[in-house]
């Protein structure tokens, strides 16, 4: 599975801070989830993630992102 390496290469250049208030996600939450402190997000969080990165929950989870660059 990708998804921690997946979240660092998609958040490489975009603010964490203005995404997650632009998106209706908890920042507390983002940072747990982003530094490994959250091992298993709740989905709702997921979907919410995936809707604001225009991209499946499949392949932010399943998919190697930074290989397809």
């Amino acid at each position: 599975m990708f998804f921690n390496s997946n979240l660092k290469f998609l958040f490489k250049t975009i603010d964490k801070k203005a995404f997650c208030l632009k998106n209706g996600l908890a920042y507390r939450t983002f940072q747990d989830i982003y530094s490994g402190i959250t091992k298993d997000p709740r989905m709702s969080f997921l979907i919410q993630l995936s809707k604001g990165l225009s991209i499946s929950i499949d392949d932010l989870i399943f998919k190697d992102l930074s290989s397809e660059s």
